[in-house]
């Protein structure tokens, strides 16, 4: 499915009722199990990205091109429509221009832009500085109200902006933890869940490492993967069809 095509079908969703809930994915495989697992969307996370491209903190420390390579690599696996953090827009309003543009010809369906001071921060940790934006006034098509910290305050934003709301939703954040029954009674129309995939791979991750360390293979193969589930995910069965039909060149 192309940009455009995206870009459209996500108008669509968000067209539809109920809450559309969008699981956050930090690489190019964790974006094909998203949409494996049915979802209609997936995010690409900010802070995810930081953790898996550089290791580092989601603190504006990965600049354009780093960003627009991993969201355009992500979108171009995947055939649901992505979101992708757009952290500032890296610059003026020019550079702003070019990054919406940029994200846009590499298959993004949907950018978010922070007002934030330089450097940028993730929403959920401390010293960001905000700078006042009307976006609703400027024509954003979702409100992304970041790190609310009661109920009331999610409540009093969705009655007072005219525009669709995405709630954040960071296990351990700022803003209550909710699921998408107590987000539609609420009146958000997007729930993001950015990091709980990452958060689940880091436990197996650190599970199956201890166990490594121990020497304790058998214990991990009883809980992974086949390595055939691997190759079907990351598509082997069509690359060989491809093979058998094009040859390779002597």
């Amino acid at each position: 499915m192309e940009s455009q095509n995206k870009a459209a079908r996500l108008r669509e969703l968000l067209e539809q009722p109920g809450v559309l809930t969008v699981p956050g994915c930090y690489d190019a495989f964790s974006a094909l199990m998203v949409e494996k697992s049915g979802f209609s969307a997936a995010y690409m996370t900010g802070f995810g990205s930081s953790a898996s491209v550089i290791g580092e903190p989601d603190a504006g420390l990965m600049d354009f091109t780093q960003m627009s390579t991993h969201a355009g690599n992500l979108a171009s696996c995947i055939g649901i429509p992505l979101i992708a953090d757009g952290d500032t827009g890296y610059g003026n309003a020019i550079n702003v221009y070019r990054t919406v543009k940029t994200y846009a010809k590499l298959g993004v369906a949907a950018i978010h832009l922070e007002d934030q001071l330089a450097p940028k921060r993730c929403g959920h940790v401390q010293g960001k500085v905000l700078i006042p934006k009307a976006f609703e006034e400027a024509g954003a098509d979702v409100i992304f109200l970041e790190a609310p910290r009661s109920l009331g305050e999610m409540r009093a934003a969705v009655e007072q902006i005219n525009k669709p709301m995405l709630a954040n939703m960071v296990e351990g954040g700022e803003t209550p933890f909710l699921e998408e029954e107590d987000l539609q009674e609420l009146g958000f129309k997007i729930g993001l869940y950015p990091v709980t995939l990452l958060l689940s791979v880091a436990n197996t991750l650190a599970q199956q490492l201890s166990l490594m360390k121990k020497n304790d293979h058998s214990t991990i193969q009883k809980q992974q993967w086949t390595f055939q589930q691997l190759k079907d995910m990351v598509g082997f069965p069509g690359y060989h069809t491809m093979q058998e039909k094009y040859g390779s060149v002597e």
